[in-house]
């Protein structure tokens, strides 16, 4: 029998459901909680396709708190960059805690991407000092054998571009 190691990776891309809260925690750490609305698209058993929109609550610590926390500031010349309805991508772990009698469990992140910008912005571990444009024209969907793929909800291919965006610019972003 081989011996395999557990692997906790969470990649997700949604939109914030409100603007951040950003707390001091013991010894002066800073704290960033956000939850953001993923949508996703299946098929019901009766055949026809359905849209839910599932919610992860994100926590992000220390260092990478603090360099985020300076884009949910407003000046008179900048608008705030990280506010309800941003689009990120969240790489992180999933994480789970008990408080007492009550249970929390969510996403840890190590990076978060702002991507629905002109000028996306990465914080986290390997971070990519400088960007490359990414562009992407078309998404092709894989083959699904036969399914019936003709009534997505309206939203999906804009998901999926979106989605593959944010991936575009993760993969070729790294100077």
């Amino acid at each position: 029998m081989a011996n395999y190691r557990a692997v906790n990776c969470v990649a997700m891309s949604g939109r914030l459901t409100a603007d951040p809260r950003i707390t001091t925690v013991a010894r002066g750490t800073t704290r960033m909680f956000f939850t953001i609305a993923c949508n996703r698209n299946f098929k019901s058993d009766d055949g026809r396709w359905q849209e839910k929109t599932d919610f992860a609550g994100v926590t992000i610590w220390a260092e990478q708190a603090d360099a985020l926390a300076k884009l949910t500031k407003a000046t008179r010349k900048v608008p705030a960059k990280l506010k309800k309805g941003t689009m990120v991508f969240v790489d992180g772990s999933f994480e789970s805690s008990r408080n007492g009698d009550k249970f929390y469990s969510g996403i840890r992140a190590n990076k978060v991407s702002l991507v629905d910008m002109d000028d996306p912005v990465e914080v986290g571990e390997n971070a990519p000092v400088e960007k490359k444009e990414v562009h992407i024209d078309k998404v092709t969907l894989p083959d699904l054998e036969g399914d019936d793929v003709s009534e997505p909800s309206a939203n999906y291919e804009k998901n999926m571009q979106l989605g593959a965006t944010a991936i575009g610019i993760l993969t070729t972003g790294i100077a």
